[in-house]
């Protein structure tokens, strides 16, 4: 939080969609785009990734003003889910403030499920921080697509501790 004499007090967070190639991060956040009031919501932008200018993430800043004396704002990033763009990925979880974990619940992604969440933990690692200190939500993406219970298999076979929602329609 940050702040001086006569300029208030704000809070600037980041938020990432962290999921394997195809899960819907870049969809979710196209959604909440979309169903924010405008005057809430920055520009939709696509940048370019260091590694593969063809490859891109998604950032949206959203304003949200003043909420008990706070100015608040978020940054929704969603990163590239392809294990090419690792590098990509470390560089913009330094410093998150929470963490939607997408996963594709179709049972023939559940070892890449498992290994992107591996990855997550790794990279938090890298920077001295536990999964299990970051606010965190698990979305499960393709249910429609998925047999019974395949989607929380990840979340059963991994131990993860956090909220758990459907994708925004």
């Amino acid at each position: 939080m940050a702040g001086g004499p006569g300029l208030g007090h704000v809070v600037n967070a980041r938020i990432v969609y962290w999921g394997v190639s195809g899960a819907g991060n870049t969809t979710n956040l196209e959604r909440i785009h979309h169903k924010l009031r405008p005057d809430h919501r920055g520009g939709l932008e696509r940048i370019a990734t260091p590694e593969d200018p063809g490859v891109h993430y998604e950032v949206m800043p959203i304003e949200l003003g003043e909420i008990s004396g706070v100015r608040t704002r978020l940054q929704i990033v969603a990163l590239p889910g392809s294990v090419d763009h690792a590098a990509t990925r470390k560089q913009l979880v330094d410093q998150v403030d929470g963490v939607v974990f997408v996963i594709d619940a179709r049972r023939e992604r559940l070892s890449e499920n498992l290994a992107a969440l591996d990855e997550l933990r790794s990279v938090l690692g890298a920077y001295g921080r536990e999964l299990d200190e970051v606010p965190s939500v698990l979305q499960y993406n393709h249910r429609d697509q998925a047999d019974g219970l395949a989607g929380e298999e990840p979340q059963r076979k991994s131990g993860l501790r956090a909220a758990a929602g459907e994708a925004i329609a």
